[in-house]
């Protein structure tokens, strides 16, 4: 046999194992590529689990923080209400006997504290609508809290008017804020409640 004619014969044989060679890293480089693509698709898919998971988490530890705000707010309504009311009655009171404005005898730094702590709590309301009602809320406990502008020379019957004209008004205020506040609380209630049961 001549050299030709052996390579003739090798060469389909030559062809054929190149081919499957070729064949065979074709393949497995597909196969690679494809574990890639869903070793990444994998990865985001992973990732996207944990940034929901941490979404969930922190939105459930801002509702926890409302739920605790609120409950402190509600008692601290409940205190400056009484303390506004009372305050009201006292320079009616004041009035009637024809004597000038004072200050309830109390622990006035009992009250401070607990306006500063009022305060404090409103700004750590999330919801604009409740935060705003707890403001103007405040500021008319505030306002209500002093005499009015020109009541040592107003009459007995106009000064007494007007303190029966805050307290309707203050009282109403008081009414609408504590309403409001409860359902915002009973909301966040709810929804921690949900979220035992998780």
């Amino acid at each position: 046999m001549d050299r030709l004619s052996i390579v003739i014969d090798l060469l389909p044989a030559l062809i054929t194992t190149i081919g499957t060679l070729v064949g065979s890293f074709g393949g497995f480089t597909l196969a690679a590529r494809a574990q890639r693509k869903q070793a990444d698709r994998d990865d985001v898919r992973a990732v996207r689990d944990a940034e929901r998971s941490r979404s969930t988490a922190l939105e459930d530890e801002r509702h926890e923080f409302q739920l605790e705000t609120l409950l402190a707010l509600q008692e601290l309504t409940r205190l400056k209400s009484r303390n506004t009311i009372l305050l009201i009655m006292q320079d009616r009171s004041t009035i009637k006997i024809g004597e000038s404005y004072r200050l309830l005898p109390g622990d006035d730094r009992e009250d401070f504290e607990n306006s500063i702590k009022f305060s404090h709590n409103v700004a750590r309301v999330t919801d604009t609508t409740l935060r705003k009602r707890l403001e103007s809320f405040s500021s008319l406990s505030g306002q209500y809290s002093l005499p009015p502008r020109g009541s040592k020379d107003m009459e007995q019957d106009d000064a007494l008017a007007i303190q029966d004209e805050r307290l309707s008004v203050f009282m109403d205020e008081a009414e609408e804020t504590s309403v409001l506040l409860g359902e915002y609380l009973r909301k966040e209630i709810d929804r921690h409640s949900s979220i035992d049961r998780r």
